[in-house]
């Protein structure tokens, strides 16, 4: 003879709530489930019954409509942002639901000041095309300007007025 067994659940209190409105978003929802002792799927929900912004909070963007609005691919906006050390943050999303690509969001003025700063700056490539001038003539220049070459990067990115500092007295004598 079996008995079955009822499942009882912990009530939410005040003090909980409290709890889950100050943590959400400064945590992964593990996180806050962890702080809270409590599953990630009852710490979705009462979030969600809290009204509190799932998804992207407000004053953000998703990583992929912050690409689409600067024209960048997202892969490349990623590796951007990530070399500029801005953090990119993990969407909450209902816990058990495997996405295949999981949302994530950013500061959209950190992602202007990036985007700004690496359309300030181009490779050495296109200072050859812009100059006209051979590959190397070009990094003798800069590494006499005291431009160190980078070790290990495939593409020398360096700011237009640096390149163009380095290159002046070459382009007056042509």
């Amino acid at each position: 003879m079996t008995t079955r067994q009822l499942r009882t659940f912990k009530h939410w209190t005040p003090a909980e709530d409290a709890k889950l409105r100050s943590d959400w978003g400064l945590f992964t929802l593990a996180g806050v489930a962890r702080r809270l002792g409590r599953t990630k799927t009852a710490t979705f929900l009462r979030a969600k019954d809290l009204h509190i912004a799932i998804g992207c909070p407000e004053g953000f963007e998703y990583l992929t409509a912050a690409a689409r609005r600067t024209g960048f691919a997202v892969a490349t906006l990623r590796r951007m942002l990530d070399g500029a050390g801005v953090k990119i943050m993990r969407a909450y999303s209902r816990p058990g639901r495997k996405k295949k690509y999981p949302r994530h969001f950013v500061d959209p003025v950190d992602v202007d000041d990036v985007v700004r700063a690496w359309l300030d700056t181009e490779t050495v490539g296109d200072a050859i095309r812009r100059f006209r001038m051979r590959r190397q003539k070009i990094v003798s220049l800069l590494e006499a300007g005291g431009i160190a070459r980078p070790v290990r990067k495939k593409h020398w990115r360096l700011p237009t007025a640096v390149i163009d500092r380095a290159l002046a007295g070459e382009r007056r004598a042509a």
